[in-house]
Order: structure tokens, then C-alpha cells, then sequence
């Protein structure tokens, strides 16, 4: 039988409702898409057919797909950084699928995953993004200067004699306050 690609048996999964799924007890096999990637079409019928399969083989398994234009929160959770990202989520451990995108090699990695890359995030909450945002600025520093050792130095002198401008500016600019006069001291001429 031959799966269409919205197999009803491939569960949407949202912002909304992803910890449900973290938190339950069946193994979840977890495509991150966009609709406008053409990889992730291509991969559409392959994994509906493999939804059939599995519901046959190993019907403990949840095959479920994540709109990642909609669903952010998640992306920022996982490190998502390319469509499609497909993963394996079981018992609080995430595995990370490298393998060709056909119906027999998701269908090992389910059966035998290889690749963990973590757990589960844990509850998102508001400061995470700040942190998330941080420490993505600090990896791009990272690599900047690793690529452009130079550009460290660069970056401190520019610092450096920006701070000095300012001072200089804000000396000019801002009037010098007065020393206020002493009660009873008398005015010098």
C-alpha cells in the first residue's frame, strides 16, 4: 500500500503540546520540517510509508512531524538549525537520525538508535532564550576570532579608542559642575 504524504498515522506535533509528548512513556520518532524545503518534501512520503510500517512492526512508536515556521519554542529547545531534523525521543534521551532518509534506515535507527545527542529539554522557561541568545552571540565570537585571530586585537583597540572619544565628548559636551561654596565663605574676586 502506498502512504500519501498527510498519512494520518504521522501525529502533528506544535509548541502547544510537545512536553505531553516528551513526557509520555512510547518512543517518539520526531521530524522537524518547514513546508517550504524541498528535502522535507521529498522526505514526506517516505516518512508516511515508514508511519505504516512501524504500526505494524512497532506500533509502541509515535511517528510525529513539528512545523518548524510555527513552532520556535521547540526549534530554540532542540538547537534545531536545518530542515529536516528527525529524532528519536525516549525516556528522556534524544537521538539525533544522520542516516540516508529511506523507509529502512529511519526504521533501523528506531529499532537500534545510535547518535544520542542529549536529553530531553527540560521545561522551557522565559530566561532560557536570553541564555539561548547569549550563548549563541558567544559561539559566534568563538569563530570569529578562531577563523580571525587578528580580529581580537582589532576589536579591542576599537574599544578602546571608542571609550576614549567618549570621554573626550562627554567632557566637552557636559558642563563641569561647580564646587558649592561653603555657608559664610566669602565671595573672591
Amino acid at each position: 500500500a502506498t502512504a500519501s504524504v498527510d498519512d494520518p498515522l504521522v501525529v502533528p506535533i506544535t509548541d502547544a503540546n510537545i512536553s505531553d509528548v516528551e513526557r509520555g512513556e512510547a518512543p517518539v520518532l520526531l521530524e522537524f520540517y518547514a513546508p517550504w524545503c524541498s528535502h522535507c518534501r521529498q522526505l514526506a512520503p517516505v516518512y508516511a510509508e515508514l508511519a505504516q510500517v512501524l504500526a505494524t512492526a512497532k506500533p509502541e512508536v509515535m511517528v510525529a512531524k513539528i512545523d518548524g515556521t510555527t513552532s520556535e519554542l521547540a526549534l530554540k529547545r532542540y538547537g534545531i538549525r536545518g530542515f529536516p531534523t528527525i529524532m528519536l525521543l525516549h525516556k528522556g534521551r534524544v537521538w539525533g537520525y544522520e542516516g540516508r532518509r529511506t523507509v529502512e534506515g529511519l526504521q533501523r535507527f528506531v529499532e537500534a538508535p545510535t547518535n544520542l545527542v542529549g536529553a530531553v529539554p527540560s521545561d522551557w522557561r522565559p530566561w532560557d532564550e536570553a541564555a539561548h541568545a547569549l550563548q549563541s552571540a558567544w559561539d559566534n565570537v568563538q569563530c570569529v576570532f578562531s577563523v580571525k585571530p587578528a580580529a581580537a586585537g582589532l576589536l579591542y583597540g576599537a574599544g578602546v579608542v571608542t571609550g576614549c572619544v567618549l570621554v573626550v565628548v562627554l567632557s566637552v559636551c557636559l558642563p563641569y559642575p561647580k564646587a558649592p561654596r561653603r555657608p559664610g565663605a566669602q565671595k573672591q574676586d
